[in-house]
């Protein structure tokens, strides 16, 4: 039961943060386009620069989800009692022993 709760929850994350992903990219996003200048005003490098910076900005973000995701499915496993195989095969193959996954540990 408690492994339906946990795929539950991550499912209803996933849910909140595909709308929310709209807003927050955005935001991420924009020092880049505002360092990227007006359209009629802007160079080539001047635009470049500044989509490098947005892709860094919104890069970022997914790579700070992501991490929540994984931290807290690592947590549900360890501490929640979350069916270990399930994890194992969605892992592909890769079985930590529940002293790495440990948080206390670390």
């Amino acid at each position: 039961m408690k492994t339906l709760f946990t795929i539950g929850v991550l499912i209803v994350l996933a849910i909140i943060a595909n709308f929310a992903a709209v807003f927050v990219l955005n935001i991420a996003g924009l020092p880049g386009a505002l360092l990227a200048g007006k359209l009629e005003k802007r160079s080539k490098g001047q635009f470049i620069f500044g989509s490098v910076i947005s892709a860094i900005g919104q890069s970022f973000v997914y790579l700070a989800y992501t991490a929540f995701i994984v931290n807290w499915t690592m947590l549900a496993i360890s501490i929640q009692g979350v069916f270990y195989y399930l994890a194992d095969c969605l892992s592909c193959g890769y079985s930590p022993s529940l002293d790495e996954l440990d948080p206390c540990k670390s």
